[in-house]
């Protein structure tokens, strides 16, 4: 599987939360139709607009690779990249959120 674009670095240099989740809906528009196909049934996120949308498909991923059949190579890989960047994605708004409260109370 060849890597896409350069989401990691993207994630790294994002300012707040939307700029997360922007880079989230492009990321997914580079996915080609067989890759998403070949993902476990529900993987795919049907709609991502808010960061909490982000944290919460991340969990979700989380439990679809812990119940896919490692026997099953079909769409492990995708499976995994799609928890990887999900999982980075999260973090960063976490991150960022926790960022941005810190800030505001040393502001007061």
């Amino acid at each position: 599987m060849w890597v896409r674009h350069s989401w990691r670095t993207h994630l790294k240099s994002s300012l707040d939360e939307r700029e997360v989740v922007a880079l989230v809906t492009r990321y997914l528009a580079e996915w080609k139709r067989a890759e998403i196909q070949a993902l476990p049934p529900d993987a795919w996120p049907p709609s991502i607009a808010t960061p909490r949308a982000v944290i919460e498909h991340a969990v979700e991923l989380a439990r679809a690779h812990a119940a896919h059949d490692a026997n099953a190579a079909t769409g492990l890989a995708q499976l995994q990249e799609l928890l990887l960047f999900f999982t980075h994605a999260a973090v960063t708004i976490t991150r960022l959120a926790a960022a941005r409260a810190e800030a505001a109370q040393e502001a007061q």
